[in-house]
């Protein structure tokens, strides 16, 4: 195919012009004045042989620069794939966008999305009378906007302009499957073509897997044996080489759950992309700035940077970790709530003896203006208003009737903590009876006076109770003269705490909302001297605290599809609204479960305070926050080369905006044009002619001579 077929004549006319000139050149000859002239003769034969073959070697050289010159003109167009060498087979051509927020990274002034939405109308306006598109979304989950293929632009078109940006991450290879299995649907000698629309990011890739296989943590749905040789695959990668990005990942309240008086802390997570330079994160609490930190990028706490909470009042209160603005703004801030809340107490069961030095402990801790541990007899557990506490310990309170064991499981279920000493009065069969335990005991153990000598170990160091314990240094030894032993714990169990090689001290079990911590030694001084060392206090005050989170709220969610609010909202919410924080009410379904009717939020996906709306209620009654899942935050590039990989494919055009992409796909449906490299050949061709004739000329001269 020729883009100019009329300079193909000025080719074959040029060509004829060196064998014009060659047959009219007659051959010079030179008279020699010798007498002898047998072996002048004879050399002048062979001179004559190789001028010959000289001419006719500048012949072909001087007709191939007037033939390249001729076709280069003629700008003629080859294509390197498909069937069709003319380029007009009609085509079917699948778009899939990437529709994750790292879309929104702004480049100059666009963002990589709009970049990504002018090439796919680029692609839609090339698309030729018979040509058909279908048009693919790339989110968690692929959403179709053009099912199947089609030939009317203008829906493409329209459809285009009210795509939004999605609010997550998304999965490259289940669109690109669902795409290509629309285009083979019906083909019927049709050419295909899949256009990919991203970022340079590599986790939407992931979904591939290593080799176009669906392992390596991809998924199932891709099958490199989707694309055949008939199927252009065009790669347009319209990111930054290099971005740059940080954001507030994830907070944690500690503990959950304030309490008015007490302190309380806000651990962020950072994660960042490109540079480590200088950042700043602020604190915001009900809109006001609260507390600030530079961070310098070279530390390893600049990306994990802890809050001191100031005093607050009793109630929810709005919260956000922000950072400076970047080109990835929708990730800057965190949204979340801190729940104040009023002191929850906790109970002793067991006699004045048997609780001494835990009622002096958790006294010690709260002070004067705190809230003092309650006491009562283990008898009277069966009556006690159990929801009244967050912690209920038992103190040589074994063993217990059937109904003071049902209420405090019941307690433990609701969310509460219940922590278990031994004592003298406790048998094994004492426990049996028990379905919340961490472990059943096997035996009390005497402990010889040479292996007393115990150190304690902390198995779960960063486990809530035990994170904010002293860290390093030496661990004074304990003496335990006797202990629980058991052979199995409850596989739910874990071993917190244990003393010496491996005999656990200290074990935790969830039940229901609640958990159940099991120790190994007495709380009095009976078992050991553990009342004495310096972690007995710390331990229990954390043991209280950790008791106020379990239950909670949790300070946020993730964005997403659907909500459970149980919990969440109030059990008289049907005349309730839920509005986003757009104040767009936000769709509440209702399903029948278990007897109980159970509330659902549906579509989710706008970060911020979600509030509550109704009769009665105040106009910011806050029900909980949401956030964008962070992972769509982490930028880093896809390496280079590995495309073909992923994808399984040894050829695929790789573009990198909208006129290299234009290009591609020109050479794609069309051909590529070849009218240069023919200008360079007959160029090299010309310089070629000029040194052969050149050197003849001078050979001829030096003959002459």
């Amino acid at each position: 195919m020729f883009l100019s077929p009329f300079f193909l004549i000025a080719a074959a006319v040029g060509a004829s012009v060196p064998l014009i000139l060659h047959m009219m050149q007659t051959r010079k000859r030179v008279r020699m004045d010798f007498p002898t002239l047998r072996f002048l003769q004879l050399a002048q034969k062979q001179s004559a042989r190789r001028i010959k073959i000289e001419n006719v070697l500048l012949w072909v050289i001087r007709t191939l620069i007037m033939v390249l010159l001729g076709m280069a003109f003629a700008m003629p167009i080859l294509r390197r794939q498909g069937f069709s060498w003319l380029g007009d087979a009609p085509r079917d051509v699948a778009i899939v966008l990437d529709a994750s927020y790292s879309m929104n990274y702004q480049t100059g002034r666009d963002t990589v999305w709009n970049k990504a939405l002018d090439a796919a109308r680029a692609i839609i306006e090339g698309l030729g009378e018979n040509d058909r598109f279908c048009l693919y979304l790339a989110r968690e989950h692929p959403e179709a906007l053009v099912s199947e293929p089609i030939g009317d632009k203008e829906l493409g078109l329209g459809r285009l302009e009210t795509i939004p940006v999605g609010n997550g991450s998304s999965q490259l290879a289940p669109a690109v499957a669902a795409a290509v299995k629309a285009l083979h649907k019906d083909q019927r000698g049709r050419e295909l073509e899949v256009h990919i629309l991203t970022d340079n990011q590599a986790l939407p890739w992931d979904s591939f897997g290593a080799g176009g296989s669906g392992g390596g943590g991809g998924t199932a749905a891709w099958d490199p044996d989707l694309l055949d040789e008939r199927t252009g695959v065009f790669v347009s990668l319209l990111g930054v080489s290099a971005p740059e990005n940080t954001g507030p990942a994830a907070v944690e309240l500690l503990p959950p759950i304030v309490r008015p008086g007490s302190p309380a802390q806000v651990a962020a997570t950072l994660t960042r992309t490109g540079r480590t330079d200088r950042t700043t994160a602020t604190l915001f609490i009900d809109g006001e700035q609260s507390a600030r930190r530079s961070l310098g990028g070279s530390r390893p706490d600049d990306s994990a940077p802890t809050f001191t909470l100031p005093p607050l009042p009793v109630g929810i209160h709005e919260a956000r970790i922000e950072t400076p603005s970047d080109n990835l703004p929708v990730d800057d801030a965190f949204h979340f709530l801190i729940r104040v809340e009023e002191q929850r107490p906790t109970l002793c069961a067991g006699t004045p003896a048997d609780s001494l030095f835990v009622r002096t402990a958790l006294r010690t801790a709260a002070g004067k203006e705190g809230t003092p541990p309650g006491l009562i007899p283990p008898d009277q557990l069966a009556g006690e208003p159990l929801d009244r506490y967050a912690c209920v310990i038992l103190c040589n309170a074994l063993p217990l009737s059937g109904q003071a064991i049902g209420a405090l499981e019941q307690f433990v279920r609701n969310g509460g903590l219940l922590v278990i000493f031994p004592g003298m009065q406790a048998t094994l069969p004492s426990y049996a009876s028990w379905s919340c335990l961490p472990a059943t005991p096997d035996t009390v153990v005497e402990i010889p006076l040479s292996l007393r000598r115990r150190t304690l170990n902390w198995n779960q160091p960063r486990h809530p109770m035990l994170r904010a314990l002293r860290k390093g240094g030496s661990v004074p030894p304990l003496t335990v003269r006797r202990a629980l032993l058991w052979e199995t714990p409850h596989p739910d169990a874990d071993t917190l705490v244990t003393m010496g090689a491996g005999q656990p001290f200290l074990l935790e079990r969830p039940f229901g909302d609640g958990r159940v911590l099991l120790f190994a030694v007495s709380a009095d001084r009976t078992w050991s001297d553990f009342p004495l060392s310096p972690f007995y206090l710390p331990l229990l005050v954390q043991s209280t605290h950790y008791s106020a989170g379990l239950g909670s709220k949790a300070p946020y969610y993730w964005a997403g599809d659907t909500l459970p609010l149980t919990g969440l909202l109030p059990d008289d919410s049907h005349n309730l609204s839920l509005l986003d924080p757009r104040s767009r009410e936000v769709p509440i379904r209702r399903t029948r479960q278990d007897g109980r009717t159970r509330l659902f939020a549906e579509g989710l996906a706008d970060p911020g305070i979600y509030t509550l709306s109704g009769p009665g209620l105040p106009a910011d009654d806050k029900a909980f926050a949401v956030n964008l899942r962070r992972e769509e935050s982490n930028l880093t590039p896809l390496p280079s080369g590995t495309l073909s990989e992923r994808l399984g494919l040894e050829h695929l055009y790789v573009s990198t905006d909208r006129a290299s992409l234009e290009r591609l796909v020109e050479e794609h449906r069309v051909g590529r044009a070849y009218g240069e490299h023919l200008l360079w050949a007959a160029f090299l061709l010309v310089v070629a002619e000029f040194f052969l004739a050149n050197a003849l000329v001078r050979k001829g001269d030096a003959n002459t001579a």
